[in-house]
């Protein structure tokens, strides 16, 4: 609510004709205004995106590995918003982004170049967007930067990537970054390590304050044990000690019983007998 929509129409193996008024080609049975009509705080004019000459930059960055070439990325992206990435990262990304979860890394040999990630679908293990990406790239006119760190590096693979994108509305530049960064681009890094760091020192907390949770619940679990143990033995005993007392009672009272039938035997006068 309050943003302005920019309506995609995806299509195949038709035609599409789009008319934005003022007046509709052919009558509906509802009444709608066209775009043209639109009244003006109901719309947003959106700036071109297209050059004055109508080429479009290809950025292709010459950088060391492990030297913040993706933090440089990162830096460029934020202060020009018109490029758009093209890199293996970009696809983890859009795979996150459409709900496929965090992947889980396969082994020590990933990085943001080449991600070596699983999501447990075997297209994009095998990262077949790729392909898919760089032959779709070159028909959409705009700027890119081809974030290929290695591939960047070695010429006939960059001699390939420059082939990709040899049509007349793309220019295609190098950028070489190395040398000393500027004093903004090392603040910005500086705050992103920081963040990571506390970032991990957070998790780690949360973690040790889990395990600490779940052994005080153990213990308290251990504690009513043996405490409801101890209360069925108590009972028991007591159970034990009343069965034996009453025992005992009962004992007494055959005893008492006997004496009294044995005195009463005494008791008895001899009677003598006579003819």
């Amino acid at each position: 609510v309050g943003h302005a929509l920019f309506p995609h129409v995806s299509f195949r193996n038709v035609t599409l004709q789009v008319h934005f008024g003022p007046g509709l080609i052919a009558p509906v049975p509802f009444e709608c205004c066209t775009i043209q009509e639109a009244a003006k705080e109901d719309a947003v004019v959106a700036s071109s995106s297209c050059s004055q000459d109508g080429k479009f930059d290809i950025l292709f960055p010459i950088a060391l590995p492990d030297e913040g070439t993706f933090d440089w990325l990162d830096y460029f992206l934020e202060n020009h918003p018109g490029y758009t990435e093209v890199s293996d990262r970009k696809i983890v990304e859009w795979a996150t982004g459409s709900g496929l979860g965090k992947p889980r890394t396969t082994s020590l040999k990933n990085s943001n170049d080449k991600p070596d990630v699983t999501f447990g679908i075997q297209a994009l293990d095998e990262m077949t967007p790729r392909k898919l990406l760089y032959t779709i790239a070159p028909l959409i006119p705009r700027n890119y930067v081809v974030m290929e760190v290695k591939s960047n590096l070695l010429k006939s693979e960059r001699q390939d990537l420059l082939r990709r994108f040899d049509l007349p509305h793309f220019r295609r530049v190098a950028a070489v970054v190395v040398g000393e960064p500027p004093e903004s681009f090392k603040v910005k890094v500086r705050a992103a390590v920081l963040a990571e760091k506390q970032e991990k020192l957070d998790t780690e907390w949360k973690i040790r304050k889990e395990r600490r949770r779940q052994m005080e619940m153990q213990q308290k679990l251990v504690r009513e044990k043996m405490e409801k143990q101890k209360a069925m033995e108590e009972a028991q005993m007591k159970m034990f000690e009343a069965t034996k007392a009453e025992g005992a009672e009962a004992k007494d009272e055959e005893v008492k019983t006997e004496e009294v039938k044995e005195e009463g035997v005494k008791e008895e006068p001899d009677v003598e007998m006579r003819e």
